[in-house]
């Protein structure tokens, strides 16, 4: 297993990123909206800080949020390929959300199982 740290430019933060075997498994993916309404006030921000404005982001790359991968993993899940930016409450477990650009997308993605693998 290869081990690579990644120190990010905006902040002191240290992120471990560990490529384990390129194994596919099975996750439950959900798609949401960045509207406070389904976030909290602070919605453009995420885990990986206050200088990283993800409704930016989100217009140039698929996004999402999980606790199942480590910040800044790229995973492809089914056909569409994402950046881990976030961790949703641990309520959802290990499920990953796709950052969808409106309501009416993320309701017709709805809920699925898909093969996950990191990229």
């Amino acid at each position: 297993m290869i081990t690579l740290f990644l120190t990010l430019l905006f902040g002191n933060r240290t992120i471990e990123i560990v490529n384990p075997p390129n194994q596919a498994e099975i996750r439950t993916v959900t798609a949401y909206t960045l509207r406070p309404e389904e976030t909290d006030s602070t919605n453009c921000e995420t885990a990986l800080g206050p200088r990283v404005n993800i409704c930016e982001w989100a217009k140039r790359e698929q996004l999402c949020a999980t606790r199942a991968y480590p910040l800044l993993t790229r995973l492809q899940i089914g056909d569409i390929e994402c950046i881990v930016v976030d961790r949703p409450a641990k309520k959802y477990g290990e499920r990953i959300d796709l950052i969808m650009p409106t309501v009416e997308q993320a309701l017709k993605y709805g809920i699925q199982s898909l093969e996950v693998k990191i990229k």
